[in-house]
């Protein structure tokens, strides 16, 4: 099987993966995984990767990772469980904190929140959580919010999750290949900014 083709002409990128699936949510597990794999192996060598489980424990399943480590990449990704009720506004606090480590320079420097639509912001963290995303945003790490298995929406600011500021992303994907077409485009050095339903 061919390797994906590798994005051209973009600068480094320093991607951090938060995954906040619920229990009983094995398929959105396995779309994960699989998606995660693709984007994995079209990163270069000089791009760093991490990746974050939210729930109670909150456990760092791959610390801020070059992307030439292939194999490291791939048992973080066999280590995907969903291990309870995400937390939300503690896994971004903390997947932000793992952008911090290796801020890129002119560089992409992106969140990747994985969610279902189970999840929902808890009472009170609303604005808290778009406090912080606006924070994270001017200094220069973009959030991209993907809704696995989630019906799409017209307006980010409407999702039950989270509110997305002006240069963040959300899309809705209904399928494993819509998963891995969404993660793609999260390469790309000026990401869209309306809200996608792929």
């Amino acid at each position: 099987q061919a390797r994906p083709t590798r994005p051209v002409g973009r600068p480094a990128a320093n991607i951090v993966v938060l995954v906040s699936l619920s229990p009983g949510s094995a398929a959105r597990l396995s779309w994960a995984q699989r998606s995660l794999q693709t984007l994995f192996e079209t990163l270069k060598d000089r791009d760093s990767v991490a990746l974050l489980l939210d729930g109670p424990r909150g456990r760092v399943l791959l610390p801020p990772t070059s992307a030439g480590d292939q194999d490291r990449l791939s048992r973080s990704l066999s280590l995907l469980r969903a291990e309870g009720a995400p937390r939300g506004l503690e896994g971004l606090r903390r997947a932000y904190a793992l952008a911090a480590q290796h801020l890129v320079r002119d560089g992409i420097n992106r969140v990747i929140w994985i969610l279902d639509g189970e999840f929902s912001a808890e009472v009170g963290t609303r604005e808290e959580l778009a406090a912080l995303i606006r924070e994270q945003t001017e200094w220069g790490v973009l959030l991209s919010v993907l809704g696995f298995g989630s019906d799409p929406v017209a307006d980010p600011n409407a999702t039950p999750w989270v509110p997305t500021p002006s240069g963040e992303t959300y899309a809705s994907v209904a399928s494993p290949a819509e998963a891995r077409a969404a993660l793609q485009r999260e390469l790309r050095p000026d990401p869209t900014t309306a809200a996608e339903d792929v």
